[in-house]
């Protein structure tokens, strides 16, 4: 699993998820167990979601970060 965030980014700092349904999905356990109160947002495909995140701002944006 991969997580796009900036440096220094945290998990306590994460409060939506942006995937297709069908990754988020497969991530449920480790999604809920991890970040309980996250907002999930669906989006098309995951390139169009990794687009998004890279043009928002806050803490939960920008270059990958391996979380396995």
């Amino acid at each position: 699993m991969n997580l796009l965030a900036n440096n220094g980014a945290s998990l306590e700092t994460i409060s939506k998820v942006m995937s297709i349904p069908v990754a988020t999905a497969q991530c449920h356990a480790w999604l809920h167990k991890n970040l309980p109160l996250s907002e999930h947002v669906a989006f098309n495909s995951t390139a169009e979601a990794s687009a998004h995140v890279a043009r928002e701002s806050g803490p939960a944006t920008g270059s990958p970060r391996d979380l396995t």
